[in-house]
């Protein structure tokens, strides 16, 4: 279990740091920074993906959980969704030492 924990937590980091390159890459051409939100990172890669998922969360789980919930995660920065739970996963999963100077 741990061993998945892990693999998940660096699959994240990695994902959080081509967020981040990605935004990187938008700052040099245009020369100034705007964290590109995850929404916009996912409606580029697919642009149909997002209306149907909100459809189908709205219409067959509950709208409350789109509108501040999944709607929210999408106006972040796409490195910081995928980096920030990727980090904890990895400090949280990592193998503790017995003793203090180990």
């Amino acid at each position: 279990m741990r061993l998945v924990c892990i693999g998940l937590g660096w699959l994240l980091v990695f994902a959080g740091l081509l967020s981040l390159a990605y935004d990187v890459v938008l700052w040099m051409d245009f020369g100034t920074y705007h964290a590109i939100p995850l929404g916009q990172m996912v409606f580029d890669l697919w642009p149909a993906l997002l209306p149907n998922l909100q459809a189908g969360v709205q219409r067959y789980l509950h709208p409350a959980i789109w509108d501040p919930g999944i709607q929210s995660l999408l106006l972040m920065p796409g490195w910081l969704v995928f980096g920030a739970p990727g980090v904890i996963l990895v400090i949280l999963c990592r193998r503790r030492r017995k003793g203090m100077f180990r």
